[in-house]
């Protein structure tokens, strides 16, 4: 399985929540941390089940 979103998707969810697309990257950024992936880079295309 692959994880995405588009950027419809995204957009769509600012405008129940104004405040979304800093929480998406904020997650974004925390699963890479804690996944110990360097770049958002790196990740793009590696989430497959």
């Amino acid at each position: 399985m692959r994880l995405e979103a588009t950027a419809v998707q995204a957009g769509s969810a600012n405008f129940s929540d104004p405040a979304v697309m800093e929480r998406i990257v904020d997650g974004i950024a925390a699963y890479l941390r804690a996944e110990k992936i360097a770049s958002f880079s790196a990740f793009i295309g590696s989430v497959v089940a």
